[in-house]
C-alpha cells in the first residue's frame, strides 16, 4: 500500500462531501495550524451516512519524519493527534490499524506518557517500517511541508520572505518531479538576499510596506501576487499527489 504514493483516494460509493473531505485531508496531512484545521472541520458538518476517511500509515510516517527533520514541533504533533482522536469520521488503514492507533494515542497523551522527542519518533518510525512497505516517504514529507507553507502564506499566517527561503531550502532536498514549480520562490528569496538582513527579513511585512514609497508598494504587491499564484499551483499539484 505504502509503495504506491498516489493511491490515497478512497474508492467506491457513497462519497464524502468534497468540502468535508478536503478539510479531513488537510488534517490528516497536517496542512495548517491546529486551530485552522479544527475550524475547517467545524465548518462542514458530518453526514453520518458518509463513509469514514482513512488515516493511512504513510501519512503518519511523513508526519513523524517532518518532526524529525525539524519542520514541525512536538506541540503541533500532539495537537494533530488530539484532533484525529476526536474526529468520528476517521478510521485507520486496516492493515496497520493497531500500530496507528497505538501511536496516535501515545502522541495525543504525550503530556501524561512519554514526551514527543526524536527518540520516541524514531521508535515509532522503526515500528512502522518493520510493518509496512517503505515508500518514498522522505520526498513525500518534504512536499507535505512545502504544501503546508504555501497554505500558510495564502492565509497570511507566516512571513512571506521566510516562507520563500524555507521552500527553496526544502526544494533543494527533493530528488525529482516539477522543481520548476518552486522557481518563483527561489527568485524572490534570491532578490531579497541583495538587501541587508535587517531589511530583507521585513521586506514584505505590512508595517514595512505601509512606510514605503508608492513604487515600493507596487513592487511588493506584484511580488506577493506572483508568490500567491505559485502557491496555488503548488497546492493544486501536491494535493493531487496526496489523494
Amino acid at each position: 500500500m505504502l509503495g504506491r504514493e498516489h493511491q490515497f483516494e478512497i474508492t467506491g460509493a457513497p462519497k464524502v462531501h468534497p468540502k468535508r473531505r478536503a478539510a479531513l485531508q488537510d488534517l490528516l496531512w497536517l496542512r495548517g495550524r491546529s486551530a485552522q484545521l479544527s475550524k475547517g472541520l467545524a465548518t462542514f458538518d458530518r453526514n453520518y451516512e458518509d463513509p469514514k476517511v482513512i488515516l493511512e500509515a504513510v501519512m503518519l510516517q511523513t508526519l513523524l519524519l517532518r518532526f524529525m527533520k525539524g519542520y514541525i514541533s512536538a506541540q503541533e504533533i500532539a495537537d494533530w493527534a488530539n484532533l484525529v482522536e476526536c474526529s468520528e469520521d476517521l478510521e485507520y488503514e486496516a492493515a496497520y490499524a493497531e500500530q496507528i492507533d497505538t501511536i496516535v494515542q501515545a502522541l495525543a497523551n504525550s503530556e501524561i506518557n512519554n514526551p514527543i522527542d526524536k527518540d520516541l519518533c524514531t521508535e515509532f518510525l522503526t515500528w512502522l517500517e518493520n510493518k509496512c512497505l517503505k515508500a518514498n516517504v522522505d520526498e513525500i514529507a518534504i512536499k507535505s511541508e512545502i504544501l503546508r507553507l504555501c497554505i500558510l502564506v495564502k492565509s497570511e499566517q507566516i512571513d512571506l520572505i521566510n516562507a520563500c527561503r524555507t521552500i527553496v531550502f526544502l526544494g533543494n532536498q527533493l530528488q525529482s518531479s516539477n522543481l520548476e514549480l518552486l522557481l518563483p520562490f527561489k527568485g524572490v528569496a534570491s532578490e531579497c538576499d541583495a538587501y541587508p538582513t535587517s531589511t530583507s527579513n521585513h521586506l514584505f511585512s505590512r508595517d514595512y510596506v505601509e512606510k514605503s514609497t508608492i513604487e515600493m508598494k507596487v513592487y511588493v504587491g506584484e511580488v506577493r501576487a506572483s508568490v500567491l499564484e505559485a502557491c496555488d499551483i503548488v497546492i493544486n499539484e501536491y494535493s493531487r499527489s496526496q489523494h
